[in-house]
């Protein structure tokens, strides 16, 4: 064993935590049915005004501090302010009297800044826009055209569309707006006979916005997806008319554009999907060979392009899916066939291993219901280093959960009463510390509560409170614990999770000493050693 000891003359780190808790910010009422995002230290949210009904409105996190910002309808009619996005150091949003005549809103947070840009079709969606050189491009339409490619500069004259792709009233059927370096990719479909959904790209010019490469030569089209830029490069499942849906790359030329690995030998392809960059390397969920749906990475290299985990091992398949980073982990929802129905699962970067973290839902039902919803907004976010998200248990009811990426730090948070019934994502949202989110508790009214108490920071000092080693580091089954100095006091050591979480105390009564490590799962935890109301932390990682 190689012997690490502590700095005893620089910095040392001091962690303070507190026990996460759900906390009331105000009864917001009406549906509550759209994601949140934050701008200038405020969050911006639709909520019920008694008088003016379902409109736009802000909160710094306090009761008081959650006001409406604007009557976009007057009267007691609703807007219905929904699928808000931050983008040109703005936020944009739909909003209207119904949803045939909502606008693209967009505010700075006043209210003679929150204005009108253009009329939006039935199906556009604000959230699933990119902003790309101090532009907003995003998919809308009129009756002439069906929806196509917009942009905006967030003036009324500079909101417009870019191109009638599928000339005529048919819809383009874009997707997947991607930017990569002064470009936009994205999936549509001229509705021609000699090429059907294919990679396309955009200058936001009409002379610039051209079908890029024709991957399925002919109408029936690649049926690419999943566009995802990964160190420089797009990444993406397409099928090319003879191996099926596999793995593809772009570097933005039409020569680094092809297929990157047959992952599925033949013409059943792998349909790779679900991408995230994590640790340096590219994670997905694809169809092998001699196994079904699981775990893959990627390094950008045919080589490199492997299966990670067989989660459920065999010809069965734990269909990963929400591939979500979080610190040292990427948590993701997955199922045991034999086991579990989908519950959280996390793979490691500190241990590379995957490891479910509950089942919420014991048996074979599922807990963690998929983490993405229909807009492609994850129902999954970070809470310090930890990760936050909802699932469910018997009789319909869901409740918050919070995980450090360790089984032992996964649990359940209530708010005192009982979980709360409504079914629909609660767009769980980091800000100013916390994580905010709508529920409705038992027979109340659909409200915005925070998550509070993550990990509140660290705070160094020039030297040891302290002095003591730790070794071996990462550790398997014992820690040994050597302190430079022992006082008369008695010296607590304590082993906690990210979350604050007490999981080892232990009197020391003399200066070196073991710590057994066996009831702890793989993962990053904190040595505390107290005296006298002196403190000193080292952070270690058990494999």
């Amino acid at each position: 064993m190689k012997k690490l000891l502590l700095s005893t003359i620089f910095f040392s780190t001091i962690f303070s935590f507190a026990q996460p808790s759900i906390q009331l910010v105000k009864t917001t009422g009406a549906n509550a049915s759209s994601n949140m995002v934050v701008l200038s230290n405020k969050l911006f949210l639709q909520a019920t005004d008694a008088a003016a009904g379902i409109e736009l409105f802000t909160s710094d996190g306090t009761t008081s501090g959650t006001t409406m910002l604007k009557n976009i309808v007057p009267g007691s009619g609703d807007s219905n302010p929904r699928f808000f996005k931050n983008a040109l150091g703005k936020v944009l949003f739909r909003a209207g009297s119904s949803p045939f005549s909502d606008s693209l809103y967009i505010t700075d947070g006043t209210i003679t800044g929150t204005k009108s840009l253009c009329k939006l079709s039935l199906n556009a969606i604000p959230a699933d826009g990119v902003e790309m050189n101090s532009k907003f491009y995003f998919i809308n339409g009129i009756s002439s055209t069906g929806d196509e490619l917009w942009v905006t500069d967030g003036t009324l004259a500079g909101t417009q569309l870019v191109k009638d792709i599928a000339s005529g009233t048919s819809a383009s059927n874009i997707e997947w707006l991607t930017v990569l370096g002064n470009k936009l990719f994205f999936k549509a479909n001229d509705n021609t006979s000699t090429s059907g959904d294919e990679l396309w790209t955009s200058d936001g010019t009409v002379g610039g916005t051209i079908l890029f490469k024709d991957i399925y030569t002919g109408a029936q089209g690649s049926g690419l997806r999943g566009l995802t830029v990964y160190n420089s490069k797009i990444y993406f499942g397409a099928d090319n008319s003879t191996n099926g849906n596999e793995l593809w790359v772009c570097d933005g030329t039409l020569g680094g554009t092809s297929m990157l690995k047959d992952i599925l030998p033949g013409s059943t392809g792998s349909a790779p999907f679900g991408f995230a960059n994590f640790n340096g390397k590219l994670y997905f969920a694809a169809d092998g060979n001699l196994i079904a749906r699981e775990f893959f990475e990627t390094d950008g290299t045919l080589a490199g392009t492997i299966l990670n985990k067989d989660i459920d091992a065999g010809t069965l398949s734990s269909n990963p899916q929400g591939l979500y980073p979080i610190s040292n982990n990427l948590f993701f929802t997955a199922r045991l066939t034999n086991s579990c129905g989908y519950e959280l699962m996390s793979f490691s970067s500190v241990t590379n291993s995957v490891n479910l973290m509950t089942d919420a839902f014991p048996g074979m039902t599922t807990g963690f219901q998929s983490v993405v919803n229909a807009y492609g907004e994850y129902n999954i976010t970070n809470f310090g280093t930890s990760a936050v998200i909802t699932a469910y248990e018997a009789n319909n009811l869901q409740n918050i959960w919070i995980s450090d990426g360790t089984s032992g730090g996964t649990s359940k948070v209530l708010l005192t009463g009982p979980a709360y019934t409504n079914a629909s994502q609660s767009y769980l949202t980091p800000f100013n510390n916390d994580v905010y989110f709508f529920a409705k508790y038992g027979t109340g009214i659909k409200s915005l509560y925070k998550l509070t108490g993550a990990s509140v920071g660290i705070k160094e000092t020039q030297n040891q409170l302290i002095n003591f080693s730790i070794y071996p580091n990462p550790a398997k089954e014992l820690l040994n614990v050597k302190l430079e100095t022992l006082n008369n006091e008695p010296t607590l050591v304590k082993i906690t999770n990210l979350l604050g979480q007490n999981l080892l105390t232990e009197t020391a009564t003399s200066n070196e000493f073991k710590l057994s490590l066996n009831n702890l799962n793989s993962g990053v935890y904190f040595v505390t050693i107290e005296n006298k109301g002196k403190q000193s932390t080292q952070k270690i990682i058990v494999e």
